[in-house]
């Protein structure tokens, strides 16, 4: 007969029972915690919708789109009635923060707005997400200007995808 003279907190088998169901309590208390103090995340009204192909996402009557010619160094936008209002471009690197940049487009043509040259040499250096919308956010085009891969030649144009209003 083994006799264990020892006092329990001495005793590692019942320190280990003990600490993981203790961890699982606090761990559980944590993510409540987590739960009830962070805000809530903002849920777009059609957020079922956001996987859905651009031909399947319901446009509304005033779809937008917009096509990108690097080469020509300009911005089309298909829009009617046509717009002569100034819009924002909103450039975005694909893994660099410190590279983003915004900038103002005026239009020189209805619906016709185009690119500083600096612009132009900058998206054919690098991925970039690309978003345009008017100064009162009240519509958005979103796009992805893709890197070329070695030997792969680039697209002149691409067309950019219109969003819902936010």
């Amino acid at each position: 007969m083994n006799t264990d003279n020892r006092p329990w907190y001495k005793n590692h088998i019942l320190l280990l029972i003990i600490a993981i169901p203790l961890a699982t309590v606090c761990g559980s208390m944590y993510t409540i915690y987590l739960a009830v103090s962070s805000k809530e995340a903002p849920v777009l009204p059609d957020y079922y919708k956001t996987g859905l192909s651009p031909q399947k996402r319901d446009m509304g009557h005033t779809a937008i789109t917009a096509t990108l010619d690097i080469d020509g160094g300009t911005i089309t936008l298909e829009r009617e009635p046509p717009s002569i209002e100034p819009l924002t471009l909103s450039l975005q690197h694909a893994s660099k923060a410190e590279y983003d940049q915004s900038l103002t487009l005026t239009a020189t043509a209805p619906n016709h707005y185009p690119l500083p040259s600096a612009v132009r040499d900058t998206l054919k250096q690098a991925t970039w997400y690309l978003t345009l919308a008017p100064a009162d956010k009240s519509w958005q085009i979103k796009g992805k200007r893709r890197h070329p891969k070695h030997g792969e030649p680039a697209p002149a144009s691409e067309p950019l995808i219109r969003l819902d209003n936010p």
